[in-house]
């Protein structure tokens, strides 16, 4: 069975130009193209288009598809001047390109558009495979989807950064390696640079990559707990019913709804409380759309602010759910035999990246995801210690990815900046203007 694209992954295209391959017709690109551009009319120097990528960059014979980015020249100082890169991840390319939300990844209401403006540089968002307007199939299933992988997104990336043709650069003298390319990444984009920094050397100059998850977990209870540790510095002192802490509070709810719903004593499920708690929408914080890969602690003594029904076998099972066998027989990678430990293995885990040069490293104290970053607690020998090379910078009072904001961009969604991050920013683009100008361009055959 072949799923549109919105029965499994949100956001994902609908008029999108298709790969012309196993007789799927290709659709215009104009109106989708059109849509972005109107987004994006009122910001200096942008514009719109598409790149044309390979399905599958091992096999070039199973066609090709168009890929969408915008650009802006607002601060491109001019031939040979860097490009600061990102790519939205699990998102359309508009909502990191219209400003309409008060920022604009193209602009310096972001750390890209801060790093721009203080290189002399051209700010690039380049959308992710599958998502937007971005996707080489109309339907997916487990056949069509095994071309959505971090290898074939880095090379994505790659094969873009070295390729491009600019409007206003028809030469490509600031194509990659002719000049410096900055990659900036927030969680899991940031996941994506961490592995082209590995796999793809020599291609992006400097990376900053903010909240990398880099060591795979199936078992990553640490998520729910960090949030309970944010809360109770956030609302410390504040009581609930009986004396309890907020935290205390959500724990007593999380099992109240347990108690209802899976019954542990091997009585039957009363439905009319089942019920009544669908009336208080209860139900929404315990089903398939919680994020993966994000479970509740294995012991009773430890708070837990979600359900401890969360597990990796609960998880693995929505694997199943969204991703049936195809009917060529494909299936998903774990179904395959495909662990977290292989990836690890691959990739270094905590371990990557030891002799690495000009990474900046970014999380926030209450970040989730802190766990598998370079910053955890878990990581063997401690969390990663800053050098000139590879920076790390964990953020007072910060969450996941809060640095990817600047002040004007808080400001324009309505937020207050945390002073701790405007320090970080303002210490990293130091970091980046003394990097940029050690730039040499290698010599091209």
């Amino acid at each position: 069975m072949k799923l549109s694209p919105g029965a499994v992954l949100p956001f994902a295209a609908w008029t999108a130009p298709k790969a012309s391959l196993r007789g799927t017709p290709e659709i215009t690109p104009s109106s989708t193209t059109k849509g972005v551009s109107l987004a994006i009319n009122s910001l200096v120097g942008a514009s719109c288009g598409w790149f044309e990528q390979p399905v599958d960059h091992n096999d070039p014979k199973l066609g090709t598809w168009q890929q969408q980015y915008c650009v802006s020249r607002e601060w491109w100082a001019g031939p040979g001047s860097p490009v600061v890169f990102m790519t939205p991840g699990e998102e359309p390319i508009i909502r990191s390109v219209s400003s309409s939300l008060g920022y604009t990844f193209l602009q310096n209401t972001t750390m890209p558009g801060m790093y721009a403006q203080a290189i002399g540089a051209a700010t690039v968002v380049l959308e992710h495979r599958y998502f937007g307007g971005s996707s080489p199939y109309d339907g997916f299933d487990s056949e069509t989807l095994q071309y959505l992988t971090t290898e074939q997104a880095a090379a994505d990336i790659v094969n873009f950064a070295q390729k491009i043709q600019f409007p206003f650069d028809k030469s490509q003298t600031s194509n990659s390696p002719k000049a410096p390319w900055i990659y900036y990444g927030a969680s899991y984009t940031a996941t994506i640079g961490s592995w082209i920094e590995q796999f793809h050397p020599g291609v992006f100059h400097a990376f900053h990559l903010s909240s990398a998850i880099v060591e795979a977990n199936p078992d990553n209870w640490y998520y729910y707990d960090t949030i309970r540790q944010g809360i109770d510095a956030l609302w410390n002192g504040t009581k609930y019913g009986n004396g309890a802490s907020c935290s205390l509070a959500l724990n007593t709810v999380s099992e109240f709804v347990d108690s209802i719903l899976l019954p542990d004593d091997g009585t039957k499920r009363d439905e009319k409380k089942v019920e009544a708690l669908k009336h208080m929408h209860l139900l929404r914080c315990l089903g398939p759309r919680r994020p993966p890969l994000t479970t509740s602690p294995k012991e009773k003594k430890q708070i837990s602010i979600v359900s401890r029904k969360l597990t990796p076998g609960y998880w693995q099972r929505q694997c199943e759910m969204h991703f049936p066998t195809a009917e060529n027989g494909d299936q998903y990678g774990s179904a395959k035999g495909k662990t977290t430990e292989m990836l690890n293995k691959r990739t270094g885990g905590w371990g990557r990246m030891k002799e690495r040069k000009r990474v900046v490293w970014t999380n926030g104290e209450f970040d989730p995801w802190r766990s598998t970053t370079m910053s955890s607690e878990l990581r063997p020998g401690g969390p990663l210690q800053s050098t000139e090379d590879a920076p790390v910078f964990l953020i007072k009072n910060a969450q996941h990815a809060d640095d990817a904001f600047t002040e004007a961009g808080m400001k324009g969604a309505g937020h207050t900046m945390n002073p701790e991050v405007v320090k970080v920013q303002e210490k990293a683009v130091e970091i980046m203007k003394g990097w940029v100008a050690e730039f040499k361009a290698p010599a091209m055959k």
